[in-house]
């Protein structure tokens, strides 16, 4: 929540990553363009924060995809 998207680079043609949050009474809004690699990251204006949106959205990738495999790898019980 300490973060600032202001001096990350902005949404191209290639297209946008966003990530929006709400935590208690805070709501904030994170936007730059689709990042393909560390690289592109460590060229930043603000690699520090930029590092961590981009590591935090790989996580939450993983978790949901993690999830997504879980669900249907259970077997229903069978009487």
């Amino acid at each position: 929540m300490k973060e600032d998207d202001a001096n990350w680079p902005p949404a191209d043609r290639v297209g946008k990553q966003e990530l929006e949050i709400k935590l208690g009474g805070e709501h904030i809004c994170f936007n730059t363009t689709k990042l393909g690699s560390v690289l592109q990251v460590q060229q930043s204006k603000d690699p520090d924060g930029l590092r961590i949106f981009y590591y935090l959205v790989q996580d939450i990738k993983c978790f949901v995809f993690s999830l997504i495999a879980a669900h249907f790898k259970i077997q229903p019980i069978q009487k």
